[in-house]
């Protein structure tokens, strides 16, 4: 945090208290059920045709059912491919949960297969599920400081939805920058909210 001044260091610092309250927090794995049964439910993953998800860290919002769902349901799924030399995230077709293998940051990862990243005709009736530690009614959020998904979500024209838990969705502003990118709805395992013209409206 030394280098880090103004909005940076702030946050840093929430960055911080975060993980250590998620860390503590109880009762996951009902919390994590509350979320993906309310993304089953929404006309906005059903409509979708392409799913683009991330594989969770024991210690985030559990994404391993909605996968499973997802690719015995027939949509089409994409999963983040990156390397800790490099400041870009790709994502790649995943078929099956076997494809998987431990990669940069300790996360699972696809086997980069030529020709199976993304193209931009996949991002076309498509959804992004998001991770982050936490957002905010206008859609803003704190995510892992790394910028990985900032960087892939300005260049690509997809449909953003963030998942965290309810008691981290902030009604405050969070601290942000002009480069981060703000979400389209944030799903908590009490509510869906799709975001309008900077105001959040709420949804069971």
């Amino acid at each position: 945090m030394s280098g880090l001044t103004g909005c940076g260091a702030e946050k840093a610092a929430l960055r911080q208290r975060l993980l250590r309250q998620r860390a503590a927090l109880e009762n996951r794995a009902e919390r994590d059920k509350a979320v993906y049964d309310r993304i089953l439910m929404n006309k906005l993953y059903q409509s979708a045709e392409n799913i683009f998800i991330y594989i969770s860290k024991p210690e985030e919002t559990d994404t391993r059912v909605l996968i499973k769902y997802s690719l015995k349901s027939g949509k089409r799924l994409f999963v983040p491919y990156c390397t800790a030399d490099s400041t870009e995230m790709r994502f790649y077709r995943l078929h099956s949960p076997e494809q998987l293998r431990p990669g940069s940051f300790g996360v699972l990862q696809p086997d980069p297969v030529p020709g199976g990243a993304a193209a931009q005709s996949d991002m076309e009736c498509a959804l992004c599920i998001v991770p982050g530690l936490s957002f905010d009614r206008t859609g803003a959020r704190l995510g892992y400081g790394k910028g990985y998904y900032d960087r892939f979500l300005s260049r690509n024209n997809i449909y953003r939805m963030g998942v965290c838990y309810e008691s981290f969705f902030f009604r405050d502003a969070l601290p942000a920058q002009p480069h981060d990118i703000r979400m389209q709805a944030v799903v908590t395992d009490e509510k869906l909210r799709e975001m309008e013209t900077g105001k959040g409206r709420d949804y069971a």
